[in-house]
């Protein structure tokens, strides 16, 4: 993005400074936030629930991969 801008290279370490920074603020604030909310994942619901959400996303997956298969050919 910088690049074909024309902009100088401090424009760029200042960008991928600033993004550094905000994902690492991200990072730090899930890390630490993780810890406050351990108690749902002991529920008999939650799993339930869990197994039933990892089945949805991973026929989700498989379909768009199949989808972005059959674009290719």
């Amino acid at each position: 993005m910088i690049g074909g801008t024309g902009s100088g290279i401090m424009t760029g370490i200042l960008l991928f400074l600033l993004y550094a920074i905000g994902h690492g603020i991200t990072v730090v604030i899930v890390g630490t936030s993780l810890g406050k909310f351990s108690f749902i994942q002991s529920g008999k619901g939650y799993q339930k629930f869990s197994v039933i959400i990892n089945y949805i996303f991973g026929i989700l997956v498989l379909v768009l991969g199949l989808y972005m298969l059959y674009l290719g050919f």
